[in-house]
């Protein structure tokens, strides 16, 4: 008897669902359009061999994009919401052996980036540890489909691209979201740059707290601005080598605000700007400028000081919320140096 009544009660049910909801998922109520996209991508740079890694040997991964960038006229644009599909950096990288042009002075990979490019010129640069140590993973892919999450009321049908594209979905506006990403190129922190490697720029005080544009010094800090928002992280402290290190309560203020204001508001920057951290004993970690200041996921990077009697910084360290391990907590920050280009 219950065989009997099943084909039409499941017929009865189905006829009562709003008309174009497929299920109960509400990122997958509308078909996916495929996008043209190269067959393999390009990896090069500090890697045993430059390999061509093809696009489906990989699994496919899916993810939701709310899309906005800033206007000619400085205003932002919200340009839809989507579903991609697609392959996700992480496993791409996965396919290439890293050989740091620096690995005999210093062994760590989180001082790694990778610059994603397409034949158009454009570049967006990404952090290993922005790829490899999230807590959400796969949140950076080179997209193959797409859906759009059409509004229930409105029905707004947001524009569909035609080529693939660089989404990642961790970024406020889309600004390294480029179009049909073909190569990439690893390569790890040239401690050149910042003055390090020979001594120079040496601060006044070893607790105060350098802040470089492209290895010149443009400030200096002993202690946390004042009037910057404090920020509280309760948090399972988990290193990559060490394990577990504790339970402890992070506060400090947004490196976003530190830095802002300290190098060009142009699109290009924030799309290939590099972050360097640098501890007075020669610890380091890259992080992208994107992934510290255009963040959507209210993870901010802590800037830590802590305090001596005289009411100055004791030094200074870093606490990045979003990362799972604890690896990129730079403590005793001598130097923090911005590189980005200064022309758009």
């Amino acid at each position: 008897m219950k065989r009997a009544i099943a084909g039409p009660v499941l017929a009865v049910l189905l006829a009562a669902l709003p008309l174009g909801a497929q299920t109960n998922d509400l990122f997958d109520d509308t078909p996916a359009v495929p996008l043209n996209h190269p067959e393999a991508v390009l990896v090069g740079g500090e890697v045993g061999r430059e390999t061509s890694v093809v696009l489906a040997s990989l699994p496919l991964r899916s993810m939701a994009a709310k899309e906005a960038v800033r206007g000619d006229d400085g205003r932002l644009v919200f340009l839809g919401a989507y579903r991609y599909d697609g392959y996700s950096l992480a496993d791409i990288l996965d396919r290439v052996t890293v050989e740091k042009k620096n690995s005999g002075e210093y062994s760590r990979i989180i001082d790694v980036y990778v610059e994603v490019a397409n034949e158009a010129g454009e570049k967006a640069v990404f952090s290993w540890g922005e790829i490899y140590y999230p807590a959400d993973r796969h949140r950076i892919i080179l997209a193959t489909a797409v859906s759009r999450l059409v509004p229930s009321l409105t029905k707004d049908l947001w524009p569909l691209p035609s080529e693939s594209k660089l989404v990642a979905g961790s970024d406020l506006l889309s600004i390294r979201n480029i179009s049909r990403p073909s190569r990439i190129t690893i390569r790890s922190l040239d401690m050149g740059m910042s003055g390090i490697a020979d001594g120079k720029g040496e601060a006044s005080s070893k607790t105060k707290l350098r802040l470089c544009l492209n290895g010149v010094l443009i400030g200096e800090l002993s202690r946390l601005p004042e009037k910057s928002a404090a920020y509280e992280y309760p948090a399972v402290f988990y290193g990559r080598g060490k394990g577990f290190l504790g339970i402890e309560t992070f506060r400090g203020v947004a490196l976003r605000e530190v830095l802002s204001g300290k190098y060009p508001a142009a699109d290009r920057a924030m799309r290939e700007g590099l972050v360097a951290v640098i501890a007075s004993d020669g610890y380091r970690a890259a992080f992208s400028l994107a992934e510290i200041a255009d963040r959507n996921d209210f993870r901010e990077i802590l800037l830590m000081a802590k305090e001596n009697n005289s009411g100055e910084s004791g030094g200074f360290a870093l606490f990045p919320a979003g990362d799972f391990f604890s690896d990129r907590a730079v403590k005793g920050i001598r130097t923090i140096d911005l590189r980005v280009p200064l022309h758009d």
